[in-house]
């Protein structure tokens, strides 16, 4: 994800009062060890590193406009590769975005 779109990304969230975490991953380790487990043992398997946007909790609606608003702010390649959105807990809905520049 360039420079630009993160910041729009933000703008985003910030007018939306959703309250993101930052996470950096430093080394390469499972998707469930560094952000808790997933219901799907596949993801749970991936492996991960770099710097992540994880919004927790998110709703429906929020859901939707977030995954167009990915869509046009990401190339095809990384929005179906680094971005999940999952479900975790008690069914909560979580999104979690790789915005590690492409190289």
């Amino acid at each position: 994800m360039t420079f630009e779109n993160l910041f729009k990304l933000e703008q985003l969230l910030n007018s939306k009062g959703l309250k993101a975490l930052h996470v950096e991953v430093k080394e390469k380790i499972s998707f469930g060890m560094a952000f808790g487990l997933s219901w799907s043992n596949t993801t749970n398997a991936e492996t991960v590193q770099g710097l992540f946007i994880v919004l927790e909790s998110v709703s429906a609606e929020e859901s939707v406009e977030l995954h167009l608003v990915l869509a046009s702010l990401m190339p095809v390649s990384d929005f179906l590769h680094k971005t999940w959105f999952d479900y975790y807990e008690d069914g909560k809905y979580r999104i979690i975005i790789n915005v590690s520049e492409t190289k």
